[in-house]
């Protein structure tokens, strides 16, 4: 399924994403958690629709997180044929509770990530819940471009 593309622009979330990410991340704590983004490119950025849970396989510890990639691929090809190969997967989320921001993990993950042609995703997004000062979770966006990932903006869309 061809869904290369370069980044350019913000990520667009919508509300129920949002609120996924921050209950799966605090039901969690003090492990990490994640999954996959679904969504779609558009022209002035990548539009998540959706934020799928790690599936019953995945592996949780402290400081790193391994989704359930059977159950990732089973749901994926589902969206993927529902929405007529309109929304495909654009990236990964997952929770740091004990530290904010991208690990080295993570990007060397990301790098995986763009390199390997099963995932046909050369710019793929990371969005990073951690905890914050105000004790609710707060999210970080980054895109993975030319072999650098780059911070990024998030707007959160209403339903």
């Amino acid at each position: 399924r061809p869904f290369a593309r370069d980044f350019a622009g913000e990520i667009r979330l919508h509300k129920a994403v949002v609120d996924f990410i921050v209950s799966e991340s605090a039901s969690r704590s003090p492990v990490e958690t994640g999954g996959i983004l679904v969504g779609r490119t558009e022209p002035d950025g990548i539009h998540v629709t959706q934020a799928l849970g790690p599936g019953p396989g995945a592996q949780h510890h402290p400081s790193r997180f391994r989704r359930d990639g059977q159950y990732a691929q089973q749901k994926l090809d589902e969206i993927f044929t529902l929405t007529a190969g309109q929304e495909d997967y654009v990236g990964e989320w997952h929770s740091h509770p004990a530290q904010c921001g991208a690990s080295s993990l993570d990007f060397n993950s990301m790098d995986w990530v763009s390199r390997n042609n099963a995932y046909s995703c050369t710019s793929p997004i990371l969005i990073v819940s951690c905890p914050s000062r105000d004790d609710g979770w707060k999210l970080l966006a980054y895109t993975w471009v030319k072999r650098r990932m780059e911070l990024c903006a998030i707007v959160t869309l209403a339903e």
